[in-house]
Order: structure tokens, then sequence, then C-alpha cells
């Protein structure tokens, strides 16, 4: 099996996957030609023979240090033999290569196969979105810091999502020293009182 970029030669074959593993949210064929000359984003397909077996879409911001898996499709006829799960990896090394030190994406709250797919790749989960698909289906959303394999075991760091427009200096250093101590309590006083603390 191949991995590599693809180009706008490959974009009907890419439509054809589309429709044949969605139903809703399909990408179309004016959004890879987009994805694939305009964006800042990248296509990657996994092929064998010539047969196209799965593709996967990776955003970048370009104001953020996070990739984002927008989407991935694979055959039906060759799920099971870890085609997504290589698409993933090369997806992370990619977005690696751009100095990107987190990957995102979200998850249909009912596809159980594809949550535990990420989980096993290291992907946690952090938060949802509300009636997120076009047909108002939940999303669960998953993260994953990228780095190379050090041998050295990093602390876990709890997330807290700042409640305030002007809080994120107080909101990371809450998540700091929660991974320092696990009896700090994360929340909007103690949010409130680091700003305070700083501002006054």
């Amino acid at each position: 099996m191949n991995i590599r970029d693809a180009k706008l030669a490959d974009v009907d074959r890419l439509v054809a996957l589309e429709h044949q593993c969605f139903d809703n949210d399909r990408i179309s064929r004016r959004q890879f030609r987009h994805l694939l000359t305009r964006a800042n984003a990248v296509v990657m397909l996994a092929e064998r023979e010539g047969h196209l077996l799965g593709d996967l879409v990776v955003l970048f911001n370009r104001a953020t240090s996070t990739a984002r898996i927008y989407s991935i499709a694979v055959d039906r006829q060759t799920r099971g033999q870890g085609i997504a799960s290589q698409l993933v990896r090369a997806a992370e090394g990619a977005a690696w290569a751009r100095q990107r030190a987190w990957m995102r994406l979200e998850v249909r709250k009912d596809n159980a196969a594809s949550s535990k797919l990420f989980e096993s790749l290291g992907y946690r989960r952090f938060g949802e979105h509300r009636h997120y698909y076009a047909d108002h289906a939940d999303a669960w959303r998953y993260e994953k810091t990228l780095r190379p394999a050090s041998g050295i075991d990093l602390l876990p760091i709890p997330y807290y999502r700042q409640s305030l427009d002007f809080t994120c200096g107080p909101a990371a250093l809450m998540m700091a020293m929660a991974s320092l101590d696990s009896e700090i309590a994360c929340d909007q006083t103690l949010e409130l009182d680091i700003w305070r603390e700083a501002t006054t």
C-alpha cells in the first residue's frame, strides 16, 4: 500500500469514495479542488495497484499550532486492514513537519468504531459539539499532542476551557498548576482570582 498526497487528477476517485462512504456531509468536487489548490490543507490518499483504498483531509490553521483532521474515508471493501490508522499516522507526520504541536478532530457520537480507532491511537476526548453534522447529530471532540518519541514521560495536563475572553493566561496557568497538584480545583473562582492578582 502506498500513501501519498492527492493531486487534481485524483478528484474523480475522491468524490466517488465520498459517495460510497457517506450519506451526508460529503466533500464535493468543488471543495476537493479548493482543498488541493487554494486551502491550507493536505489531502492524503492510500492506494494499492491503482485502487483507492482511503483518503484523509487535514487542515492547518495559520494562526495556531494546531492541525485538524477534517475527514477520513475508507473503501468499505477494505475496512479492518489498518488503512485508517496508517492514514492518521501519515497525517500526524505531515502536521509535525509543518510545526503543528496538536492534532484535533470530531467524531460522531454514534460512530463507536471511529472513537475506538482514535482512542487506540492516543487521542483523548476533551469536549463535544451539539448538532454538529447536517443531520443534527452530536460530535465528540478529540485531540492529541504531536511529538516524536523521546523516551520522556510528560505529565498529563488537565484541560480547562477559559470562561471569559480575557482569562487566557490564568486558564493556562491553572492547567499547569493542576498537572503538578491534583488537589487544585480548576474553576471560574480560581480563574478570576489569578486574573485579579495579575492585574492589580
